[in-house]
């Protein structure tokens, strides 16, 4: 029997090491293979017409107060102008405002859907109930008309309203209501 040289030995020894992790990973391929073939999680699988439809929740978490309900308040025509003013505040307040012009032309409803009544429309159910509150932005505790006026300045790209103003008052009076 021939003695094997030391180069002879690394080759034969490199091919075993070339078919052990060729071995390996068709085991480890095979494995794979059974375990996406085998539902160990079974859940509905959507169709593409499930997919295209809008999340709809089974109870809405809040449901907004019909406008009707407005008699009940202290002023309803204050609250019926603050509704106005955020669904048309460009209207009101823009560049060709009929009581101001000092905001970009938006609404405050192009970010508060419906004048911040629709569910899940960045809408106003909470709002009263965290102000005043410290604000990170700011590094104060602000006011709700403080919150009214940053966006006026920010989103609105405009000035902020005076806090005795009447149409401040009639926002933050909607806001509330």
């Amino acid at each position: 029997m021939k003695k094997l040289d030391e180069k002879e030995v690394s080759l034969i020894a490199l091919l075993l090491k070339s078919v052990a992790g060729l071995l390996l990973l068709a085991v480890f391929g095979i494995f794979a293979f059974l375990l996406g073939e085998l539902d160990f999680f079974p859940e509905k699988k959507e169709t593409i017409e499930e997919k295209q439809q809008p999340f709809k929740p089974e109870k809405p978490v809040w449901k907004p107060i019909s406008i009707d309900a407005v008699i009940y308040e202290k002023d309803p025509s204050l609250v019926k102008y603050g509704r106005d003013l955020i669904a048309n505040t460009a209207f009101y307040l823009g560049p060709k405002g009929k009581v101001a012009q000092q905001t970009n032309g938006m609404n405050c409803q192009n970010c508060h859907l419906d004048a911040g009544s629709k569910v899940w429309g960045n809408n106003y159910a909470g709002v009263v109930s965290t102000y005043p509150k410290f604000r990170e932005r700011s590094g104060t505790k602000e006011t709700i008309f403080k919150r009214v006026n940053d966006c006026m300045e920010r989103s609105l790209n405009g000035r902020g309203l005076d806090s005795n103003s009447r149409e401040m008052q009639a926002m933050i009076a909607y806001i509330k209501f």
